[in-house]
């Protein structure tokens, strides 16, 4: 098949529930019918969301590693945001540009995890300034996070381990509590 460009398309693109060749890849296009509210998603062979065109024109990129986790995105409507995961699939870093084309501005989020149970212990902002810190219950349930600027949120749960209630140690903040 030969694409409008007179390029050879071998490869799929699924548009509206008919197959359609495609130069660069598998995609999918979420549209029922073509109208002027109508985005399409391209999808590589993993089934990930590599391009998002909106309606009016801009659209999305999302660029993943090897392993399936999301490396970059950028385009129009976000901020070009980078990623980075460690080899148990959780994040360890964000990555945001003041000016992505220069490649200029970078602002680090890092996120740290307990050594022996894996669960996020800290978060720390580009500069080293200090995010929240999380304690656990023994039952692997958040217990607590307490922000760099001194509020704390308390978690209790109930006997079948449901959340049963949420309590702040600022004053204007009202406690919750879950039936």
């Amino acid at each position: 098949m030969r694409s409008p460009g007179g390029q050879s398309n071998t490869n799929p693109c699924l548009i509206n529930a008919s197959l359609q060749p495609r130069n660069a890849g598998f995609c999918l296009i979420n549209a029922v019918l073509a109208t002027a509210q109508t985005s399409w998603t391209f999808y590589n062979q993993a089934l990930q969301a590599t391009n998002v065109v909106q309606p009016d024109g801009p659209g999305l990129t999302n660029e993943y590693f090897l392993s399936g986790e999301l490396k970059k995105t950028w385009g129009a409507r976000v901020y070009p945001t980078g990623y980075a995961w460690d080899s148990q699939g959780r994040e360890i870093r964000m990555t945001n540009w003041g000016n992505y084309a220069a490649d200029s501005g970078r602002r680090v989020t890092y996120w740290k995890y307990d050594l022996y149970r894996g669960w996020v212990t800290n978060k720390t902002y580009d500069g080293g300034s200090n995010g929240p810190t999380y304690t656990y219950t023994d039952a692997g349930r958040l217990a607590s996070r307490l922000w760099a600027r001194g509020t704390n949120t308390t978690y209790a749960y109930n006997f079948a381990g449901d959340l049963a209630g949420t309590t702040y140690n600022d004053s204007g903040t009202p406690a919750l509590t879950y039936g």
